[in-house]
């Protein structure tokens, strides 16, 4: 067999073996005998049908044929076999890329006022809305790192969808599309259930809010999750990948500096309620919230006689 048949023969062997990344051709000898010859063929199968690397091996005639197979091909995901935790990423934590739209209007930027809606009960005390992909196409990204390929939950607090004075239930595919490593995430069959509106949050409309799990496949290392809103974008609360693999690397992109968006106009007791403004410097536009009285089960952490509360990643604290 000639260098080039043998050669492209090794290259289409490469090419069929499946999660064959890479193939490096590091020595070939000028002649090979037939049993020689097919033995190396042999084994050069065996091992891009394993994906196993092949070393080169020294023979009286010289560095014979060898090929690297990387075994650098992804690990295959399992079922998650150990107990799972919560991961929680806060939906405002996510790098955003993109504008704030309502479904009526696009307000040029991003603004914190109009696409944070603020109250305790929310994980994080926030909520993110109006950022429809309606102008302009807007994304969040999570990236981190996974210690293991599983196939695992994707928790995503999501509001029921707000229609002619009522909350019928929606398929989570009408409000985001997702990506997964770049693999497109299915929700189409993601129902988000319907709601009353005695479970309205802030007596706001759109955050009637429900857990909905999709199944979602980590890779071990490096994972990319990409978020499009639709332009019938729903307010989102937080993901939440539960996992017993390790997740580390992600690095929070608030929406909005806490020292430019928030002001305390007044500080809550344990027996009257204070205030919460939030401001743009981009535009004239506040918000102003009330802040519950202080109390544990207002959603305050207490510690050492104080209560504080963590808004777009800063501590806000208390004294009783």
């Amino acid at each position: 067999m000639t260098k080039l048949s043998l050669v492209t023969l090794i290259a289409s062997l490469a090419i069929a073996a499946g999660g064959v990344t890479a193939v490096a051709i590091t020595g070939l000898s000028p002649v090979l005998k037939n049993q020689e010859e097919n033995r190396q063929i042999d084994s050069l199968i065996a091992a891009l049908e394993n994906g196993e690397a092949v070393e080169s091996e020294e023979s009286e005639e010289g560095p014979s044929t060898s090929i690297n197979a990387s075994s650098s091909a992804k690990e295959e995901a399992i079922d998650d076999p150990g107990t799972k935790k919560d991961n929680i990423f806060e939906m405002e934590s996510l790098p955003f890329t993109g504008e704030s739209q309502n479904a009526s209007k696009t307000f040029g930027h991003i603004c914190p006022v109009n696409s944070l809606f603020f109250n305790t009960a929310f994980s994080g005390n926030l909520c993110i809305r109006n950022v429809t992909s309606k102008e302009v196409t807007n994304t969040f990204t999570l990236s981190f790192s996974s210690s293991s390929a599983y196939n695992v939950d994707l928790i995503v607090r999501v509001a029921s969808r707000y229609q002619n004075n009522a909350w019928p239930e929606d398929y989570l595919s009408s409000a985001i599309t997702m990506t997964m490593n770049g693999v497109n995430v299915n929700l189409s069959n993601i129902l988000v259930p319907g709601s009353t509106a005695e479970a309205k949050i802030g007596g706001n409309n759109y955050a009637n809010m429900n857990s909905v799990t999709v199944p979602l496949t980590l890779a071990k290392g490096d994972n990319k999750m990409v978020i499009t809103p639709t332009s019938s974008f729903l307010n989102i609360d937080y993901l939440n990948v539960r996992t017993s693999a390790t997740l580390s690397g992600f690095t929070p992109k608030w929406f909005g500096d806490p020292e430019k968006v928030i002001t305390i106009v007044k500080a809550p007791t344990t027996s009257a309620t204070g205030q919460i403004r939030f401001s743009d410097q981009n535009c004239s536009d506040t918000a102003t919230y009330d802040l519950p009285t202080l109390s544990s089960s207002n959603g305050y952490r207490e510690s050492n006689g104080k209560f504080s509360l963590q808004i777009l990643g800063k501590n806000f604290e208390f004294d009783a």
